[in-house]
């Protein structure tokens, strides 16, 4: 049997087109991956196009909507800006919500008014004082300290941070600023509210210390 012969007996196989899907029988016997030059083009062209995280719909790498910060190397991540706004960005550090977006931490301006105010004002009582202090995010102190309070060793409500509830997540000083106590993460810890008040500016050991 010749080659011809030998090729012309092969028997051809129904397959799929990679690129649209279609189910086709293709003319030579080979590994044959789409239907048509269109196809092969297409998926060419699609090759370096990237899935939206919204939505998973795939576009070309130079357009569509970054991260937010800006910059020419800054990848893009959704297509477009819609997809971008209702993204799930974590939760919110102020009230526990869901934040939609990419550009922010907070679900809304009156939560990220209330941390900063709250940030300045511990900030402001220890530059009163001449203490030694640090920019402190409080979300890393209480993700440290497991959201339990380590005056009474019980957990704290998350969802009530920035509330008067008496089981609201605070930052407190182990040594009180009035005291000479640094503003520093090494001497914060979680605290109820409550707990919090309770102590005042007194010494107390923190359970597990």
């Amino acid at each position: 049997m010749t080659a011809a012969e030998r090729y012309a007996s092969t028997p051809r196989r129904p397959t799929r087109c990679v690129e649209c899907g279609k189910e086709w029988t293709p003319r030579s016997p080979g590994k044959v991956r789409f239907c048509s030059r269109t196809c092969a083009g297409l998926q060419r062209r699609h090759r370096n196009w990237l899935p939206c995280l919204t939505c998973g719909t795939a576009f070309p790498p130079g357009r569509g909507r970054s991260n937010g910060r800006g910059g020419r190397k800054d990848p893009k991540r959704f297509c477009s800006d819609a997809c971008a706004r209702r993204f799930p960005n974590g939760k919110c550090p102020e009230c526990g919500s869901p934040v939609l977006g990419v550009q922010s931490r907070y679900c809304s301006t009156t939560c990220q008014r209330a941390d900063h105010d709250r940030r300045q004002t511990v900030l402001r009582k220890a530059r009163e004082r001449n203490a030694v202090r640090e920019r402190v995010d409080p979300m890393v102190v209480f993700r440290r300290d497991g959201w339990v309070c380590r005056l009474c060793g019980r957990p704290t409500l998350p969802l009530y941070r920035g509330t008067n509830h008496p089981e609201a997540p605070e930052l407190d000083h182990v040594v009180p600023l009035s005291r000479g106590g640094p503003h520093l993460s090494s001497n914060l810890q979680c605290a109820h509210r409550a707990c919090n008040l309770r102590k005042s500016n007194r010494m107390v050991v923190a359970i597990g210390a």
